[in-house]
């Protein structure tokens, strides 16, 4: 199947002043089996030198497009308007794939099992805080087996389901990626045994409790739109 993942696969990466991250991202993603002319579109509202880091990169397997960014609801959506594949892969900007048929894997996994929505489990780059890595993963699949809870790092769904749950909603300033998976139903929903890696910035920026206060306000609260027009200074 990778021969074929130009016409069946994109990636969208919301993106504001990751420069470091995103380099390190885009990098591993050149080690994706199929990778050869994906689509890989950044939705950027970056002040520092990413965009410019960005521009100077013409060594990529991927096509690399850029488009306006903003909050990750705007900009997720803002770079799936240009998909035009039958499915399309949400990854931030700081997810590392280490693993080189993760993209397959997944595909065929979510092709296979007729699946809606596809995510999978992140551990932390340097193994600082993995302990609170995994603590998050098993309050997500608890919380998973009664309403889907996808992270906005790694989402792939098919692109008529996304456009037929009327994408991310704009008008939430967190958790705008749970809300989405909301909408899925539990048994149309996985957690792939695949790993990715990630920075363990969040927990070290913000606290463990507060990370999993959100997490279970969010899940308290889901029905509570209100709840999630407000940032509950997530972004300070």
């Amino acid at each position: 199947m990778f021969m074929e993942l130009q016409k069946k696969l994109s990636i969208v990466i919301p993106c504001k002043n990751e420069s470091e991250t995103i380099s390190k991202t885009l990098d591993l993603l050149n080690y994706q089996e199929g990778i050869e002319n994906v689509d890989v579109i950044v939705a950027d509202s970056s002040t520092d030198n990413t965009v410019e880091l960005l521009s100077k990169r013409n060594n990529d397997k991927f096509k690399l497009l850029i488009v306006r960014g903003g909050y990750p609801s705007v900009a997720r959506n803002n770079g799936a308007s240009l998909v035009i594949t039958p499915f399309v892969l949400f990854l931030d900007s700081d997810i590392f794939l280490m693993n080189s048929s993760t993209l397959i894997d997944t595909l065929n996994l979510i092709t296979d099992k007729n699946k809606e929505l596809v995510t999978i489990k992140f551990e932390s780059d340097n193994r600082k805080h993995n302990s609170k890595f995994k603590s998050f993963s098993f309050l997500q699949k608890y919380i998973s087996e009664f309403s889907p809870f996808a992270l906005g790092g790694f989402m792939m769904l098919p692109m008529d389901k996304f456009k037929e749950i009327g994408k991310f909603n704009e008008d939430v300033l967190v958790a705008e990626d749970y809300l989405l998976s909301r909408k899925i139903k539990p048994d149309r929903f996985e957690i792939a045994n695949i790993t990715a890696f990630t920075t363990p910035r969040r927990y070290e920026k913000k606290s463990v409790w507060y990370m999993l206060k959100l997490v279970c306000k969010s899940y308290i609260n889901r029905n509570n739109l209100d709840y999630f027009k407000k940032d509950h200074s997530y972004w300070v």
